[in-house]
């Protein structure tokens, strides 16, 4: 508790907290009170970016905040431009700047002053895409790499390497999944490189051919 001035009191509560007070005049009369104080719940943040990917031929993304309701919403597009106000409002990606995704970060503060914060990932639309990164840390929370997409993809394969060339994950289907281990062990922090093979079969149109990207990991 700190002071503020002799009529008021100022409290960091974490938990509830039971305040005892006790006073005394100057005619020497005294008396005490008990007060509890109970810290405001805190809301939840919600919001919705629509679509979830940004297509090149109307790279437009719709982005709107929903609870807490009475917050003003700060917005990240991930692409290097500056941070956009409103809790609703349409963004027009340059895709010819864009690598494979973008990071959207979201920040929003209620009447009360409380900020809550969030991100989400958009691709840019493909045969099939992949993260540029990816956090293995057991909070349940973006713990595997894998591809997205992939829905006229009919054969695939792909190998993961590190710094030194050596391969760390091999998958022979779409739905494989890296974990950021080689050999049962945790791979450390940094950067490794992969190549993926496929085909695909895009309405009696077939393509195949070869795809090479790059993956952190984050811990």
């Amino acid at each position: 508790a700190k002071n503020v001035n002799s009529n008021k009191l100022a409290v960091l509560l974490s938990d509830t907290t039971t305040l005892y007070l006790y006073g005394r005049d100057l005619n020497g009369c005294a008396n005490e009170t008990e007060l509890t104080l109970n810290p405001l719940p805190r809301k939840h943040i919600s919001f919705a970016i629509e679509p979830k990917w940004i297509e090149p031929s109307n790279p437009t993304v719709t982005m709107k905040g929903v609870t807490p309701s009475d917050a003003v919403w700060y917005w990240t597009p991930g692409d290097g431009s500056r941070e956009q106000v409103g809790r609703l409002f349409h963004y027009r990606y340059d895709v010819d700047r864009l690598e494979d995704s973008v990071e959207v970060s979201v920040r929003a503060i209620d009447t009360i002053g409380c900020t809550y914060t969030g991100s989400e990932y958009l691709y840019v639309w493909k045969d099939f895409w992949a993260p540029t990164g990816f956090t293995p840390n057991n909070d349940e929370k973006n713990e595997t790499f894998h591809f997205y997409g992939g829905k006229y993809i009919t054969d695939f394969h792909f190998y993961i390497f590190n710094r030194q060339g050596d391969i760390v994950f091999e998958g022979n289907s779409f739905d494989a999944e890296w974990d950021g281990t080689f050999n049962g062990k945790d791979c450390p922090w940094g950067v490794y490189g992969w190549v993926a093979n496929y085909n695909s079969d895009v309405r009696g149109t077939n393509f195949s051919g070869e795809r090479k990207g790059m993956v952190t990991i984050v811990r």
